[in-house]
């Protein structure tokens, strides 16, 4: 099969530290280019992407893919995913509520995908409790501890594929319920006071967890209608004709390998996985770097161009303070870090910039070109102050090097714009 305009594959990843609109603009791309399938190909039940539709429905995308509220569009969760089943449960329930009912059966799981179990979560909790101050900003739901576990215990870490099994499924829980029980106990060790862990510690030491988990977990496979599927059934799946979003979560300034640690998820956030599972086809591949106009950072880490009084201007609407990450926070744009970026991630076809509507009552807008560096600070150095969103939009084309494809001035598709073509 020839690659035609009808049948590419665009892969969506974020270029700052998560938060980017990457779900919106999936969400934009199902619609304008009769997307069939989106593939998620990192992070797990954390993405909290928000799509909004034109008819005013607003979701908080976990697992699911962000085009699932556009009516037949698959979700393949690839096996490059942490999955929750319970969490799915628990997402597909809200989007029945929502009066998208069929969800579930159009998702499409990959039987090698590691399983988020509630001990992951637990002891990512503990573990950032313990931290205090010095906490990473997890979102704690356990997905890097599942990561771990599948570095460390390989072929005994629990799959998707296990839970068709429910003796082999008691047996991996059971296993994972010892180690994760001395651990929890471990960590009350070293921090007696903390009356958090020793909650976590009680909860965990349940006698009873392992069979309540079994159970859902058989629930799930027996009557939730979820494909679990061999790698081999997403090649057929590519092999149609029709476009296709591969869509990704977190951002590279998060990437486990080139971030900033310890302030970094646990999962690939470049291109990578999906180029992975891209090998063979014969679809032409469109790489999207989304950014805000602005920077954000949700919890710990550095942030050069922090603006408390910009984040009381333009508070976001869907992120504030929570207990695992903290604060949301906002500042200007950062040419260094967006340039440190997109070399991370290797180069893209085409910038998609979303919030530009959070700027327009600003009369000018600063921009970072460089830093100001000593041996315990870092500054940034504002040379710019751009007048007008057209000046604004074509300056940071211009300083990044990249076309801007798409810009977005609202939550749903309608308010966004192709000013160049990415296929």
């Amino acid at each position: 099969m020839s690659s035609t305009k009808d049948s590419n594959a665009f892969i969506v990843i974020g270029l700052g530290y998560g938060d980017e609109g990457k779900g919106s603009v999936v969400d934009y791309l199902a619609r304008q280019h009769k997307v069939d399938l989106i593939v998620r190909f990192n992070g797990g039940p954390q993405a909290a992407h928000h799509v909004v539709s034109p008819e005013g429905v607003t979701h908080c995308f976990s697992q699911f893919g962000s085009g699932t509220l556009v009516s037949g569009v698959e979700t393949f969760l690839s096996r490059f995913m942490l999955v929750d089943p319970l969490a799915i449960t628990v997402e597909n329930d809200v989007l029945c509520g929502k009066g998208v009912t069929d969800a579930l059966k159009r998702l499409t799981i990959d039987k090698n995908c590691p399983v988020v179990t509630p001990f992951h979560r637990i002891i990512n909790r503990m573990l950032e409790t313990s931290r205090g101050e010095a906490r990473h900003g997890s979102c704690g739901k356990g997905v890097g501890q599942a990561v771990s576990d599948l570095k460390r215990l390989g072929e005994r870490a629990l799959f998707v594929g296990d839970l068709f099994d429910r003796a082999k499924t008691k047996q991996k829980l059971d296993f994972l319920w010892r180690i994760k029980t001395d651990l929890a106990e471990q960590i009350v060790k070293e921090h007696p006071d903390n009356e958090r862990s020793l909650g976590y510690l009680e909860e965990i030491k349940r006698t009873d967890y392992v069979d309540i988990l079994a159970e859902a977990y058989d629930n799930f496979i027996r009557e939730g209608g979820v494909r679990i599927v061999d790698e081999s059934r997403l090649a057929g799946l590519l092999a149609r004709d029709g476009n296709v979003v591969f869509e990704g979560a977190q951002g590279v300034l998060l990437d486990p390998d080139k971030g900033l640690k310890p302030y970094v998820t646990k999962t690939n956030t470049t291109f990578q996985n999906a180029e992975k599972l891209m090998a063979g086809s014969s679809k032409k591949i469109i790489r999207i770097g989304v950014l805000r106009a602005y920077m954000i950072r949700h919890g710990a880490g550095p942030f050069v161009t922090e603006d408390k009084w910009l984040a009381q201007i333009i508070p976001d609407c869907h992120n504030g303070e929570n207990e695992w990450q903290g604060k949301f926070r906002i500042g200007w744009f950062d040419l260094v870090a967006t340039r440190r970026a997109i070399e991370i991630a290797g180069y893209v076809d085409g910038l998609a910039m979303t919030n530009i509507d959070r700027l327009y009552n600003l009369d000018r807008t600063p921009v970072c070109t460089a830093y100001r560096t000593s041996a315990e600070t870092c500054e940034p150095i504002y040379s710019r102050e751009i007048k007008g969103i057209g000046n604004y939009v074509r300056f940071l084309e211009r300083e990044l090097e990249n076309p801007i494809s798409i810009i977005s001035f609202g939550p749903s598709a309608k308010e966004k714009i192709k000013i160049k073509a990415l296929c």
